[in-house]
This record gives C-alpha cells, sequence and structure tokens, in this order.
C-alpha cells in the first residue's frame, strides 16, 4: 500500500511567527500532534508535540515564542507513492512520530503514527474476516461482555 492512501490529506499549517501557545490550543481543537510551519508558501520546518514540550520544560513562556523559533528543521520527508512500510521503517529510524508528504515541491499530506495504527489495525481486521475462529471469538465475547446492557441472560 501506497503512502498517498493512508495520509492524512488536511495539512494544518501555520506562519512563523504564531507564538507556540496558540499553536497548541489549534493543535488540541484540531486533534493533531503537529503542524507544518511555513512562509510565503516554503516550508520552513514542522512544530510538533515535542517542540512545544521542549519549550515549556526549558521555563519559556510559549506565548513568548514564536513558532519558527521552535520548530523541527531537520525535516524527515517522504512521498506519495512510497510504500507504507517504507515510510514506518523511515519514522522508527528518524524517531519522528510525523512525515510530511511532499510532492513537486509541495506539502501533500502528512503521514502520523496515528495514521500507521489505523492502517494497521484495518489490514489486519481484514486480514482475519475470513477465520472462522473470529467470528465464534466475537459471539462469545458478545454474550460475556454485551453491548446492549438488557441482552445478557
Amino acid at each position: 500500500m501506497e503512502v498517498s492512501e493512508v495520509m492524512t490529506k488536511e495539512v494544518v499549517t501555520v506562519g512563523p511567527h504564531y507564538n507556540v501557545a496558540d499553536v497548541a490550543g489549534l493543535m488540541h481543537a484540531r486533534g493533531i500532534g503537529s503542524v507544518i510551519v511555513l512562509e510565503d508558501q516554503r516550508v520552513l520546518g514542522i512544530l510538533t508535540e515535542r517542540d512545544i514540550l521542549k519549550v515549556i520544560g526549558a521555563g519559556e513562556d510559549p506565548k513568548n515564542v514564536a513558532a519558527h523559533e521552535a520548530l523541527t528543521d531537520d525535516l524527515y520527508t517522504i512521498g506519495p507513492d512510497a510504500s507504507v512500510d517504507e515510510a514506518a521503517r523511515k519514522m522508527t529510524r528518524a524517531k519522528v512520530r510525523h512525515l510530511p508528504v511532499i510532492a513537486e515541491d509541495r506539502v501533500i499530506g502528512i503521514l502520523s503514527i496515528r495514521d500507521l495504527v489505523r492502517w494497521s489495525v484495518r489490514d489486519m481486521a481484514e486480514a482475519t474476516e475470513e477465520l472462522p475462529h473470529v467470528e465464534l471469538s466475537r459471539q462469545v465475547l458478545s454474550m460475556v461482555h454485551p453491548t446492549d446492557p438488557g441482552a445478557r441472560s
């Protein structure tokens, strides 16, 4: 499977002068772990939860630190046609949780650990659909842990 099939296509970006506190609020509101920092459509880097923790851990006020001062500019990226396995290996080697997906010098998506977990779980579920013991296990589990409180006998 290719990265383009698994990646998040809606990339959240901020300008370099956003303060880290505002970026953290945006990330929280969107339920994401990173934003891409752009200046005039040029990627300056990525600002992640870890970068925000570094600011706070250093005792700095996140309202007084600009995104461009806190971001990671040593950016690891991947192309949309790369395999998901290649992306996972790259993330593991680089010890990063987000890979911007680049095509024609533009960010077209982002691949996160969360995306890989969703893909992995979906892949495992599809692989086990045909196994007869899985359906039996589901039936047993539904008797032991019914989803409808009144269904237990």
